[in-house]
């Protein structure tokens, strides 16, 4: 597929953190870099209650998931990569959510990466 004339931005996540990967005016013509880090705002202890630590940590998630997905609107296509399930748990949510239903959202496994490693990962899946 061609990705010259769509917006497209990369996502390295995993439970605690998030980089969203683009060029500064989303246009593919750029340098890609990180743009944003976000972080999951975890608050560690829920409670002695094992059924009010779960809902409060699933609260925590879907808050980190709106944040990131906030960063993430203006997208054509959506790169998410990272190792673990967090990707996964984050495509569902997009694919949930009626604004991103008609983008194109894509899930590679990705190990632990350097930051230039990261930006490569998403230029080359791009090919741009």
């Amino acid at each position: 597929m061609s990705y010259s004339t769509k917006k497209v931005v990369g996502i390295f996540i995993d439970h605690k953190e998030a980089s969203i990967i683009n060029t500064p005016d989303h246009s593919n013509k750029g340098e890609f870099s990180i743009q944003a880090t976000i972080h999951n705002k975890h608050h560690g202890d829920h409670g002695s209650n094992e059924r009010t630590h779960n809902q409060k940590a699933a609260n925590e998630m879907h808050k980190y998931f709106e944040e990131i997905s906030n960063h993430l609107q203006e997208f054509d296509a959506i790169l998410l990569f990272g190792f673990g399930t967090a990707q996964e748990q984050m495509r569902h949510f997009l694919t949930d959510h009626k604004s991103f239903q008609n983008k194109e959202i894509i899930v590679k496994s990705g190990d632990h990466m350097t930051d230039n490693e990261m930006i490569a990962f998403v230029r080359n899946t791009f090919k741009v």
